[in-house]
């Protein structure tokens, strides 16, 4: 008992480390702020994974472009997004493509070495562990990522045998935020595992479909980058000298593992 609460302590230790470190998501731009949400996807420069934001100048309505998750639904590399344009300007002059095919990168290396990253530093709640809500007019951001405790697939059901409910089907939503034990003990789903890899990859790719011309230029790499010209609601986890950023840089650039039998 002693050791489960110590794993709800915890959770709520990191949840409202999250809610703060992401509460630039719920705030205005009133305060001058030049990306919306406290966010600048590749805006200013109109290219990139996520967003673009571009105008005419001389005080026309700037498009901002805001994109899903791209998805594959598991069948090969072809994979679709939705994307909106946030600032309500009636134009699609920079609006990015919504069909693409996806690097073929490896899928190893991205569950052993990649996934335990984003896990870590990004997939909290509020933060990169949000759902789309399209029908509100909210695209989320291009990088979701599923992971225990946190941010779990809908439409699914579990069945953990070792629990108090062993043997109970249990709605896979309903380990959103929760360290219960079927929700903590179960790893991700294979449905997980491929909109994670699938959202990941997305970010080898320009807004308009193209490979990147360096994984250097990927936002999974340029938007926590201390230094770097994005605004990332101010949270900058590394540098190009990094542990992470060469582990990230490295599978972007083509790296492969023989083998992964992750447990995550």
């Amino acid at each position: 008992m002693g050791v489960l609460m110590d794993h709800r302590v915890l959770a709520v230790i990191v949840a409202l480390t999250a809610a703060v470190a992401c509460i630039e998501d719920q705030a205005s731009t009133s305060n001058n702020e030049p990306c919306p949400a406290g966010v600048c996807g590749p805006g200013s420069s109109g290219s990139g994974a996520n967003s673009t934001a571009n105008g005419a100048g001389g005080g026309g309505c700037v498009e901002h472009w805001l994109c899903t998750p791209w998805d594959t639904q598991g069948q090969g590399n072809a994979a679709t997004r939705t994307c909106i344009e946030a600032n309500n300007c009636g134009t699609t002059n920079n609006k990015p493509v919504e069909q693409a095919d996806l690097p073929a990168l490896d899928e190893n290396y991205y569950r052993c070495n990649v996934e335990p990253i984003l896990d870590k530093g990004c997939a909290h709640l509020g933060c990169h562990g949000v759902e789309p809500d399209l029908a509100n007019g909210k695209a989320g951001r291009a990088l979701r990522t599923y992971h225990r405790g946190r941010l779990r697939i809908t439409g699914e059901t579990w069945i953990e045998p070792g629990c108090l409910s062993a043997g109970t089907p249990k709605p896979s939503e309903s380990c959103i935020g929760s360290i219960e034990c079927l929700c903590w003990s179960l790893p991700h789903s294979p449905a997980e595992w491929q909109k994670n890899f699938d959202a990941a990859r997305g970010f080898a790719l320009q807004s308009d479909g193209a490979p990147l011309a360096a994984p250097a230029e990927s936002e999974l790499l340029t938007q926590p980058l201390k230094g770097g010209g994005l605004a990332h609601a101010g949270i900058k986890i590394w540098n190009e000298t990094s542990a992470d950023y060469q582990t990230i840089y490295d599978w972007l650039n083509g790296a492969t593992l023989a083998a992964c039998n992750s447990t995550n």
